[in-house]
């Protein structure tokens, strides 16, 4: 039988947590966790950027106001093997695939579809694109009587969008998570790429005194960004690889 060295054998539970516990022992308690080390759903920052994780010396992140639910998973599939002879079993991992899901309140302002996307759209603004010629400002969303000819065209409607089969929605788009503890200490980051909405949900009944939307989608990968190197956004100082 095997021997594990361990450092819980002189565990006293009154007087110790298990976050204090180190690879040097209990008495060097170098990780004691503190009530401003905590993250809360109000110290995370959520923002739409380009699809790929930007490596310049600035990023165009849009953050996502009003966001009730969050929800990132990822899976790998296993597939376990066994073999004749043997009691003991292999296990083939498959590839990781990942998904995200965001719920949101439906106020005077930009909806989800369109929030999300609004990088895109002034990505797009400024190239002189294809469909540059159909993405109005936040003021003149609605377009002119001259511009009635395009209309089928435009992702959205003033400040909504929900049209998934808008051309605008073929593009990718990236996901940027901040995570700060209450004392505003940034804690770490990470970046998913490649994101594509597979589902938009929004529902409406006569009690409802607010209206909620939601949309799914797909990521290529998620990347950890580098919090020790910060670079100025449209919104703030960022942390990016």
């Amino acid at each position: 039988m095997g021997r594990l060295d361990t450092n819980v054998s002189d565990w006293n539970f009154e007087e110790h947590v298990a976050s204090q516990v180190s690879a040097k022992g209990l008495n060097n308690h170098t990780q004691k966790v503190s009530i401003q080390d905590f993250v809360e759903a109000g110290t995370v920052v959520i923002c739409a950027g380009p699809a790929m994780l930007p490596t310049e010396s600035a990023a165009d992140l849009i953050p996502i106001g009003l966001v009730e639910n969050a929800v990132i998973n990822m899976n790998r599939p296993l597939q376990r093997i066994f073999e004749i002879g043997s009691r003991l079993s292999y296990i083939i991992p498959g590839r990781a695939v990942g998904g995200i899901t965001l719920a949101r309140v439906l106020f005077d302002g930009d909806n989800i579809l369109k929030a999300l996307y609004w990088g895109e759209v002034e990505n797009m603004l400024f190239s002189g694109g294809k469909y540059s010629i159909n993405f109005k400002t936040p003021a003149n969303d609605l377009g002119s009587e001259e511009d009635s000819a395009e209309s089928n065209e435009r992702p959205f409607s003033g400040h909504i969008a929900q049209d998934l089969t808008h051309k605008l929605f073929l593009h990718p788009i990236g996901l940027a998570f901040y995570y700060h503890d209450v004392e505003q200490q940034q804690i770490g980051a990470t970046y998913f790429e490649g994101c594509m909405i597979s589902t938009y949900n929004m529902g409406i009944n006569a009690g409802m005194n607010i209206l909620t939307e939601s949309a799914t989608m797909e990521f290529v990968r998620a990347r950890s960004i580098d919090i020790d190197r910060s670079v100025e956004t449209t919104w703030g100082p960022v942390n990016i690889t």
